[in-house]
């Protein structure tokens, strides 16, 4: 089988873009999280603050999803989860999954990382799951990580 190479760009060109226009993870911007809502089949709603947007999600689960974007950068800061399940943690973590998974990998513990660019703290059992996730450098000024629930 034979394929031409204008093919094959345009095959590279979908898949490159393809995650940019349809990801929402941490370190995205505002518009982002309704792409997170749609690709969990998410109603969502905003509570507003005076330093951030919270965005929560209620997935069909049961589970509930919390995004926490700067109100000046917009920038997705954090996110916090609750439920009878685990939400889709490469969905919500995006480009940092796989410094999420190394560093699990790195370590022999339960779903804690905590490293200069990344904490991510996840735990529960059987129809109880909780978590939280945040960049510690996109924190704003005046926001602690324990305001990330």
């Amino acid at each position: 089988m034979n394929i031409s190479k204008p093919f094959c760009i345009q095959i590279l060109l979908i898949v490159l873009l393809f995650p940019l226009q349809s990801r929402a993870d941490l370190g995205g911007n505002p518009a982002s999280i309704a792409a997170d809502g749609k690709a969990m089949n998410a109603t969502l709603r905003s509570m507003p603050s005076a330093l951030y947007m919270v965005s929560i999600l209620q997935l069909p689960s049961g589970t509930v999803v919390k995004e926490f974007a700067d109100n000046t950068t917009g920038t997705v800061f954090g996110i916090a989860w609750q439920g009878p399940f685990m939400p889709d943690l490469k969905q919500l973590l995006g480009s940092y999954y796989s410094a999420y998974v190394g560093a699990l990998h790195a370590k022999l513990g339960p779903g804690f990382v905590d490293t200069p660019g990344l904490v991510v703290r996840s735990n529960g059992h059987m129809r109880a799951f909780s978590g939280q996730g945040y960049i510690p450098n996109l924190l704003p000024s005046g926001v602690s990580p324990s305001q990330i629930q």
